[in-house]
């Protein structure tokens, strides 16, 4: 089953299609302003791309998506809500967008699979175990020169991920960490 929102649409309300279980494929209105909590939580959805028009992602927006392999960002995006991709054990490579400020408490915590990531140049903060128990993680690129205002990295964003777990980050921020791996526990 899918789903096409028409570009009239600018507003899905907090849990829509929350445990629709069988909805494989959504294709989200390109005039989309508002993504409610929990909207398309507990789905089958195995892409989303996130139009440009949309700012915010509510708090669990696609939470427990176990088949969720692909995010496209969009270029408007300001703020991932808290747990907003947690529990989805498809996701492997996630990049986000530079658009992006703020990444919520949790927001990808407990996705397995995921491999690398790539985090906006604009970052200015990084919520409280935002990737936690991410224990498949082998890459983290840090794109932002400079670090954020609010870093959660300083209350365990990376817990439970592997020992093994590399964290890049431009050769100018260096001087914005006293020790420069400080708040990366795992």
């Amino acid at each position: 089953p899918e789903i096409v929102i028409p570009n009239s649409v600018t507003e899905i309300k907090e849990h829509a299609f929350y445990n629709c279980t069988q909805l494989k494929y959504a294709s989200l209105s390109k005039n989309l302003t508002v993504l409610g909590d929990h909207a398309f939580k507990s789905t089958a959805l195995t892409n989303i791309i996130i139009p440009d028009s949309l700012t915010s992602l509510g708090n669990s927006v696609f939470a427990n998506c176990s088949s969720l392999k692909n995010i496209s960002f969009g270029n408007g995006l300001k703020s991932i809500g808290n747990y907003a991709f947690g529990s989805c054990k498809a996701l492997t490579d996630i990049t986000i967008s530079d658009s992006v400020t703020l990444i919520g408490e949790e927001a990808f915590s407990l996705c397995t699979s995921l491999t690398n990531v790539v985090i906006s140049e604009n970052i200015a903060s990084i919520g409280r175990n935002s990737f936690n128990n991410c224990v498949s993680l082998k890459s983290v690129y840090l794109r932002s020169p400079k670090k954020p205002a609010s870093m959660g990295l300083n209350i365990y964003a990376f817990t439970y991920c592997p020992e093994d777990m590399v964290i890049y980050y431009p050769s100018e921020a260096e001087e914005y960490w006293d020790d420069p791996w400080q708040g990366f526990h795992t």
